[in-house]
């Protein structure tokens, strides 16, 4: 098995999955870190040593072939059939035989309830109905379950708002800030989604989320920040807790303890 994924910039063509600039440029940033960091991550939040355990909305595959390495079993799904053809193509040259994935949405009860012993969702929630999301969790979930979150407050779009970070022919941070904010506007006020744009979720809304649907032990920090190993090193930040003064990237990790909000 080879633990450097990086490896995959060189024996993947991006340009033939992909047709938008954006998405190839991403795959082409998340695969140049070595898988290392990725391994050091999860094992500072405990996912290692489970049985099944969910990557919701696994992008390109990157941090399931890290779980898939640390754990016995895989599952993963993800909205975009791209990145799932991509994530499988990556499973398959790195020789992760115990990954599998399909197309889905976050908010689809497709899977077996109570069949899970992890959840790991990064970067991915706020492009849905998030208590659809958590309910969804707890459901397939089994009781002691950890469920990691990664997601975004309004810092991180007020910064793509006022600057533009990593931006391509066709893709513009800014609009994706302003989309983002009408969005949210929506969500709030009752009104509709818009499909493929985010909502901003402060932690405080999670986290209150969470313990209506039978979540405990609860830990909220900057992104990289939360750690439960016995090592006191910190694995390297992907992105700040705090832009503009306000909350940037944030994770939260906790245990499903009960059966309630079902």
């Amino acid at each position: 098995m080879n633990n450097n994924i990086s490896i995959i910039n060189r024996e993947i063509e991006f340009h033939e999955l992909f047709e938008d600039v954006n998405s190839r440029e991403f795959a082409r940033r998340v695969f140049s870190r070595p898988s290392v960091e990725y391994i050091n991550r999860l094992k500072q939040i405990g996912f290692e040593g489970l049985g099944r355990v969910l990557d919701a909305g696994c992008g390109f595959g990157q941090w399931a072939v890290a779980l898939a390495q640390l754990n016995r079993m895989v599952i993963s799904y993800d909205i975009s059939f791209e990145r799932i053809s991509l994530a499988a193509k990556i499973w398959n040259k790195t020789g992760q035989k115990n990954c599998v994935g399909f197309q889905s949405s976050l908010d689809n009860n497709c899977i077996k309830k109570q069949s899970m012993d992890a959840i790991f969702c990064y970067s991915s929630i706020y492009y849905c109905d998030y208590k659809k999301v958590i309910s969804n969790f707890s459901q397939i979930l089994k009781r002691g379950g950890k469920l990691y979150l990664c997601s975004n407050g309004i810092g991180w779009y007020l910064y793509n708002l006022l600057n533009e970070h990593n931006p391509t022919v066709d893709f513009s941070n800014r609009q994706m800030a302003i989309d983002t904010i009408v969005n949210t506007i929506s969500y709030y006020s009752g009104g509709m989604l818009q499909k493929g744009a985010p909502i901003i979720i402060p932690s405080e809304n999670l986290e209150k989320c969470l313990i209506e649907y039978g979540f405990g032990n609860i830990e909220i920090k900057a992104e990289s920040k939360i750690n439960r190993s016995d090592t006191e090193n910190e694995s390297k930040a992907f992105f700040k807790g705090t832009y503009e003064d306000y909350e940037g990237v944030f994770e939260i990790l906790c245990t499903k303890i009960e059966e309630s909000g079902l």
